[in-house]
Parts: C-alpha cells; sequence; structure tokens
C-alpha cells in the first residue's frame, strides 16, 4: 500500500514539510513611541460646563470614551510590557501592583507600578515574572495614573479576600480582569469573565483605530514587536528586555525586532572606519 494512500495524507504531509521551509510570514508594522503617544494622549470628552454626569450615571459620552480608553490603554499597556494577547487575557486587577519596588525600600520609583504575569509561554524557569512601568514626567503621558483612574472610572478593584500577592501564580476567582470585555449593550463591562487572547488582540487593533491608523498591517504582534524594536533603538541591553518580554531565550525574542530607522545597522560598517 502507498505510504499516502489516506484521504489528506498528501495535503497533510506538504503541509508539514513546509513548516521546515523559510516561507515569509504578512508584513505588520510595530506599534513604535508615537503611536504609544498617541494612544496615551486621547483626548477626553468635551462637556459643556457641568453637563457631565459621568459613565456610572449614564453619560453616553464618557461611557463611549471609557470603552476606548480600554482599547488605548490596552495596546499602550502590551507595547510597553512587550506581551502577548494571551498575557493581557489572563491579566486581573490584582495583577496590577502599585509601588511594588516601593515596599522593597526603592522610593525613587514611586507612583511606578508591576503588572504580574501568572504564566508564561515556554518558560519553565522563570515561570512568570513582574513588568515594570514607570511614572511619566508629563502627566498626560503617565500610563499608570491613567490605568488607576480608568479602574477607579468604571469601578474595578481587588477583591477584600483576594490573595494574590501570597499567591501570584493561581488565578482570583473574585477578581475582575484588568481589561474587561464590553457588555452588548455597549454600555457596561463584563467583569465576571476573562477576555480571550482574540478578543484583547481586538483591543489592541481599535485602540489603533481610535488614534487614526489605518490597522489593515497592524495585528496583535504588532505591540511585542514595538516594544522590542523601540527598546533596541534606545540601547536597552538585551538581557533586560528579555526580562521585561519574558521570553526564556533570546533567539525567539530576536524574531521580533523591526528597526525603524536603518542608522544602527550601518554600526557593523562604521567599525571599519572608512
Amino acid at each position: 500500500m502507498p505510504p499516502l494512500s489516506g484521504n489528506g495524507d498528501y495535503r497533510r504531509m506538504t503541509k508539514t514539510l513546509s513548516r521546515f521551509q523559510g516561507t515569509q510570514h504578512r508584513h505588520v508594522f510595530p506599534i513604535h513611541r508615537d503611536a504609544v503617544v498617541s494612544l496615551l494622549r486621547l483626548p477626553l470628552p468635551d462637556h459643556e460646563q457641568g453637563r457631565c454626569s459621568g459613565p456610572s450615571n449614564g453619560c453616553k459620552t464618557c461611557i463611549l470614551f471609557v470603552h476606548r480608553w480600554r482599547d488605548v490603554l490596552c495596546g499602550a499597556v502590551h507595547t510597553i510590557g512587550c506581551m502577548r494577547p494571551d498575557e493581557g487575557a489572563c491579566g486581573q486587577i490584582c495583577d496590577w501592583w502599585m509601588d511594588y519596588d516601593v515596599a522593597a525600600g526603592y522610593s525613587e520609583f514611586a507612583g511606578s507600578a508591576a503588572l504580574n504575569i501568572p504564566r508564561q509561554k515556554n518558560d519553565a524557569v522563570r515561570r512568570g515574572h513582574q513588568k515594570r512601568f514607570g511614572r511619566s514626567e508629563d502627566p498626560e503621558l503617565d500610563i499608570v495614573d491613567q490605568m488607576n483612574q480608568f479602574h477607579l472610572a468604571i469601578g474595578l478593584k481587588p477583591s477584600s479576600s483576594c490573595s494574590k500577592r501570597s499567591n501570584p501564580n493561581r488565578r482570583c476567582k473574585d477578581c475582575p480582569p484588568l481589561f474587561p470585555l464590553s457588555h452588548s449593550n455597549k454600555r457596561d463591562f463584563i467583569l465576571h469573565k476573562a477576555p480571550s487572547s482574540n478578543a484583547v488582540a481586538d483591543m489592541i487593533v481599535r485602540g489603533l483605530r481610535h488614534i487614526g491608523l489605518d490597522t489593515t498591517l497592524f495585528s496583535a504582534v504588532c505591540a511585542r514587536r514595538g516594544g522590542l524594536s523601540t527598546a533596541i533603538e534606545a540601547g536597552v541591553p538585551e538581557a533586560i528586555l528579555w526580562m521585561q518580554s519574558g521570553h526564556a531565550q533570546e533567539v525567539a525574542a530576536r524574531r521580533y525586532v523591526q528597526l525603524r530607522s536603518p542608522k544602527l545597522l550601518y554600526a557593523t560598517w562604521e567599525a571599519f572606519k572608512l
């Protein structure tokens, strides 16, 4: 009997062989610093003086804004944290640790935050880690403050019975998601259900659309790619990058790097001092 006699055997064989061939993937742009700045500068609702009742009291403009705010913050956090969508999907409000390093005696990091990642793909050594987000000199670009204000605006807070700090790798059954889903009525958030990775990926892309970008060549991977690429161009040491992104191997992380400027690529030529 021929080795490929079964229904679909040949198709499966060719698909298997294609995994060992270098085929070009769909080209997507990284989310660089300029886009992150635009995400964090999303304009606030423009109300007439004294006419706003706030999202909790049914102001339609504010309700629309907080849902957009969720999207742009999701994109900014995933980019700065060099995150995969599944990491954001697993995140809960109790994973957002304010002044985490201050508690260890580093007062210079007041106003910063750490995002606890309970599980890290393909990392049997680190098994999760804490991504850092600092305090900005420009109040409009302070991602930590914006995250706190967003959580406050929609009533997100850790449960009084939460034990995440003592069990950082376990999912808390009482705490809501870090980036909650929107209810079908487009007014409320679903606080009892974790979003899927695809839902978080959609938030990231929608956030870029909210700031006017054509998202044809953007996907969720653009956040991780943009975070690593921006940091590489700024001269951040590779070892520090892998600690922020949570990669288990440097080789895997290097695949995400896509430089915005070719300037660094001339470094080898410059070494010859021609």
